[in-house]
C-alpha cells in the first residue's frame, strides 16, 4: 500500500459524544507510525496502548484516555503515517464517522513510498456464535470479511479488499443505532442538547438492506481501528479478517493475541 505523510498539522475540532467542545491535533512527525502525546512525550500507538469500553475502543496509559479512537485510527490503515496526536481532552471529536478526521487530512498529503507487509499467525477470538478471525494469506492485500445479523432485519455480509476500497466512503459511513430503543433515548437527549443523534444509522429511518449494508461497512471501519494497532513503524497489515457478529471487545482480544 502507498505511504502518504501529512504536509502540515491538522487541527480536528467540534464535540465530543457528550456534545462537550474538544479538538485533537495532528501533527506530521519524522519519525515511522502513530504516536500519542501523552504525559509531556510521544508514545508509540500499539497494542499495549489498546483497550475496550462499553461499546468503543480507546487508548489506555497510566491513568490517561483517548476514548473513541477506532474512528481516527482507521487513518493509519488508509496509508497515513508518521502522526503524532494530541487530543486536548480524553475524548477525541466526534461525528458517528471517521469523515472528520479523512476530511481535515485529504488534502495535506503527499505520497512517501509504500509500507513493507506484516502478517501473523492464524488466531481466533470466539464467544458463542460470534467470532473474529485472522489468517495470513499470500495476496498483499487486506481484506475483511463482515458478517452481521440483526433481529428483524436480517443478516448480512460485505466483504471489503483494501487495496480496491475508496476510503472516503468508508469513512463517511455512520455509527449503527442499535438496539432499537435507544432512539427514544436519543430523541430525549437531542431536545436537551445533544448533537449527535443525526450522526446515528438508524433503522426504520431507511430500508433494512441499506440499514445493514451501513451497519456491515461501519463494522468494517471499527475493526481497521483496533487492528491498526498492531502495525510497527513502516509496516501494513495483510491477511483476512473473519468478523461473524463480533464488536469492539472481540477486536480487541484478537489484538492482543496475534503473535
Amino acid at each position: 500500500m502507498n505511504r502518504h505523510l501529512l504536509t502540515e498539522e491538522v487541527l480536528v475540532g467540534g464535540k465530543d459524544f457528550w456534545g462537550r467542545t474538544t479538538s485533537v491535533l495532528l501533527t506530521p512527525t519524522e519519525k515511522s507510525g502513530w504516536y500519542w502525546n501523552v504525559q509531556g512525550g510521544p508514545l508509540l500507538i500499539d497494542k499495549n496502548v489498546l483497550d475496550v469500553k462499553r461499546r468503543r475502543i480507546m487508548l489506555r496509559h497510566h491513568g490517561e484516555r483517548m476514548h473513541v479512537s477506532e474512528h481516527l485510527l482507521p487513518l493509519r490503515m488508509a496509508g497515513i503515517d508518521n502522526v503524532l496526536v494530541t487530543p486536548e481532552t480524553d475524548w477525541l471529536p466526534y461525528d458517528g464517522s471517521a469523515k472528520i478526521f479523512w476530511d481535515a487530512c485529504k488534502n495535506k498529503l503527499q505520497h512517501s513510498g509504500e509500507f513493507q507487509s506484516v502478517s501473523f499467525d492464524n488466531t481466533q477470538v470466539k464467544d458463542g456464535r460470534r467470532f473474529v478471525r485472522y489468517s495470513p494469506t499470500p495476496e498483499n492485500d487486506l481484506i475483511i470479511d463482515v458478517t452481521i445479523d440483526y433481529p428483524k432485519l436480517g443478516s448480512y455480509r460485505k466483504v471489503t479488499e483494501m487495496s480496491k476500497l475508496k476510503f472516503h466512503q468508508l469513512a463517511r459511513v455512520k455509527t449503527q443505532g442499535w438496539p432499537p430503543y435507544s432512539k427514544h433515548i436519543a430523541c430525549l437527549a437531542a431536545k436537551f442538547g445533544w448533537p449527535h443523534y443525526n450522526n446515528v444509522v438508524w433503522p426504520k429511518d431507511s430500508s433494512d438492506l441499506s440499514v445493514l449494508r451501513q451497519f456491515s461497512l461501519h463494522r468494517t471501519l471499527d475493526i481497521l481501528g483496533a487492528v491498526s494497532a498492531l502495525l510497527s513503524p513502516g509496516t501494513m497489515l495483510t491477511g483476512t479478517i473473519h468478523s461473524h457478529c463480533a464488536g469492539h471487545a472481540h477486536d480487541v482480544q484478537l489484538v492482543h493475541r496475534l503473535k
